[in-house]
């Protein structure tokens, strides 16, 4: 059976030099990594929120940058516009 990269985090993450919790079964079921103990199952559950956790805020990063870059352009025009009302206004100075 093959791991992804993720499962292979969570195991070595799960061992634990005060307890041997490497002695319990851990395995996949639908793509997602399961364990037989209780304390085990919390803690790979735990980290399973965790890294949807972080690809979720990742998602939202790249939305948040996007629309910083739309507000920045529509400054800019609001900008000129209000330059170029000021030149009429004025006069070309």
């Amino acid at each position: 059976m093959i791991l992804d990269e993720c499962q292979v985090e969570v195991t070595e993450t799960l061992r634990s030099p005060e307890k041997n919790l490497s002695n319990f079964d851990l395995k996949v079921e639908n793509g997602k990594l399961r364990a037989d103990n209780m304390e085990l199952q919390y803690r790979v559950d735990k980290l399973n929120k965790k890294l949807e956790e972080n690809n979720d805020s990742e998602d939202s990063d790249d939305e948040i940058f996007d629309m910083d870059v739309e507000i920045d352009e529509k400054d800019e025009k609001d900008d000129k516009d209000t330059r170029v009302n000021n030149i009429l206004k004025n006069g070309f100075v």
